[in-house]
């Protein structure tokens, strides 16, 4: 064999930076927002978590949950309104649930779920429901870290729209 490297003629080099300059460059795409997991951006998880630890505040200072009517109901400052705070504590439930299908998680949300059917039902909420659910928030919240923002907000609106479709009846289920 020749133990000299093969060159290429000027005209053959030139045709070869020529392709090289035609041929598609793989593009690095620059990583967003939409990619930091959530522990990266903490006040995203405060937001989710927020209605569930002021009920859990209002229920260690004075032992009682608002409602309004028969309904149990939250006020949010963020929007500044009030809301369903069973259907709040239910949703991130929910949310979770998507989350663990997707990911492959293994939770447990009855603690939260039971919460929200006490707050539905106007039941007596005892103080180990209280520590069952902030135990259970504490794994959760933990979890939730490692979801991106992307994925967080496709779990959202998968939850949003079962929510809806719930709603309005069309589950299927007879």
């Amino acid at each position: 064999m020749n133990e000299h490297p093969v060159s290429l003629s000027r005209a053959d080099r030139r045709k070869f930076e020529k392709a090289m300059r035609r041929a598609p460059r793989a593009t690095r795409q620059k990583p967003t927002r939409a990619d930091l997991p959530l522990r990266l951006i903490p006040w995203n998880i405060h937001g989710v978590w927020a209605p569930l630890d002021a009920i859990l505040a209002r229920l260690d200072r004075d032992g009682t949950a608002e409602y309004s009517g028969s309904e149990p109901v939250l006020y949010d400052p963020g929007t500044n309104d009030w809301h369903n705070s069973a259907q709040a504590v239910r949703g991130i439930a929910d949310f979770h649930e998507v989350a663990a299908l997707r990911k492959g998680w293994t939770i447990n949300t009855e603690p939260i779920t039971r919460f929200a059917r006490l707050l539905e039902s106007d039941d007596e909420i005892a103080q180990q429901d209280i520590d069952d659910v902030r135990a259970c928030a504490d794994v959760l919240r933990r979890l939730s870290g490692s979801l991106t923002l992307r994925e967080a907000k496709a779990y959202l609106n998968e939850t949003c729209i079962r929510i809806e479709v719930e709603k309005a009846g069309m589950t299927g289920e007879k």
